[in-house]
C-alpha cells in the first residue's frame, strides 16, 4: 500500500544504529574536550585555549543531541509506518471478508 515509498526496517534500524554511535563518539569528544589540558600552555595563551575548548565542546554538543533526535525519529517514525501499514492491511482484510 505504500505506492511509490520503500520502507525497509532493516535500513531503519542500521541507520537509527549508525546515529546513535555518532552520538556516542560526540559524547566521548565531549568529555575529551572538557578535561583537555591547558596549563602547558604559556599563562597569556591559557584563556584563549580554555575559550577554544569549551566552544568546541558546545559544537560537539549540539551535534550529539542533534544525533540523538536523528536516532529516535527515525525509530519513531518507522513504528508509526509499520502502524499505519497494520491498520491499512487490518481494515482491506475486514472489508474483503465481507465481500
Amino acid at each position: 500500500m505504500t505506492g511509490n515509498i520503500e520502507y525497509s526496517s532493516q535500513v531503519r534500524t542500521a541507520l537509527a544504529r549508525n546515529w546513535d554511535a555518532q552520538a556516542a563518539e560526540l559524547r566521548a569528544l565531549e568529555s575529551k574536550l572538557s578535561s583537555a589540558p591547558t596549563g602547558g600552555l604559556p599563562p597569556s595563551a591559557q584563556g584563549a585555549a580554555r575559550t577554544f575548548l569549551a566552544m568546541w565542546q558546545r559544537t560537539a554538543s549540539k551535534a550529539r543531541i542533534a544525533s540523538e533526535v536523528y536516532a529516535d525519529e527515525l525509530f519513531e517514525t518507522g513504528v508509526a509506518f509499520e502502524d499505519l501499514e497494520a491498520e491499512i492491511t487490518r481494515r482491506l482484510d475486514a472489508v474483503n471478508a465481507g465481500l
